[in-house]
């Protein structure tokens, strides 16, 4: 669909509530809410309107060079046509990436602008949030995908058996990460300093 090489660099997964992840974008933001069989509930891609200005500009021949004008302006409908075609694209992908642990589909529902249109989860429920950024022609941008978690409790142990039988060498930075978040956690600690006793 894009006619110039595309690199595409996966950042590690957080796990967060959804209301963290919500409040990490615009108020007008391009929403694909997605059905994900055989599991049930909905997730949601979230596309960068950079990649989305990018993609416009490539397709119609230009290069992607130009630096995207982004405003808050609604999309055209040649637009939203061609945000739909990338959608479809990561999701045919994502799915071949799922094949071997376990077989999904996603389903795309619809696109909303406004999260108060697009509640896939409770506010404190704890989601799977994976970003990708996507580098076309030195031009970055992201997309996100977002998970609740009570959506993948299915499949949890499939997961967790996968990552066990996974002989790797050791994640230098998933550790040198995981160290600061542990030293950064906030703990509250409770300690008897003395007892007295009375006679």
């Amino acid at each position: 669909m894009i006619r110039t090489p595309i690199e595409v660099q996966m950042h590690m997964p957080v796990v967060k509530t959804y209301e963290q992840f919500v409040n990490e974008f615009p108020e007008r933001t391009n929403i694909n809410i997605v059905g994900i069989r055989p599991l049930r509930g909905v997730g949601c891609w979230i596309i960068d309107p950079g990649v989305v200005y990018i993609a416009v500009d490539n397709m119609f021949g230009g290069e992607g060079r130009i630096a995207p004008r982004l405003g808050m302006r609604e999309y055209t409908q040649t637009e939203m046509r061609i945000i739909r075609r990338l959608v479809d694209a990561f999701l045919g992908d994502y799915e071949k990436s799922w094949k071997p642990i376990h077989e999904i589909k996603f389903d795309f529902m619809r696109q909303e602008t406004n999260f108060g249109f697009a509640k896939i989860t409770s506010p404190g429920e704890m989601v799977l949030h994976s970003k990708f950024t996507i580098d076309i022609n030195g031009r970055k941008g992201d997309v996100d995908l977002c998970i609740p978690f009570w959506v993948l409790e299915p499949v949890k142990a499939i997961l967790y058996n996968n990552m066990q039988g996974f002989q790797a060498e050791p994640d230098e930075h998933w550790s040198s990460l995981l160290n600061d978040q542990v030293h950064e956690a906030k703990v509250t600690a409770v300690a008897v300093l003395a007892r007295s006793k009375c006679y």
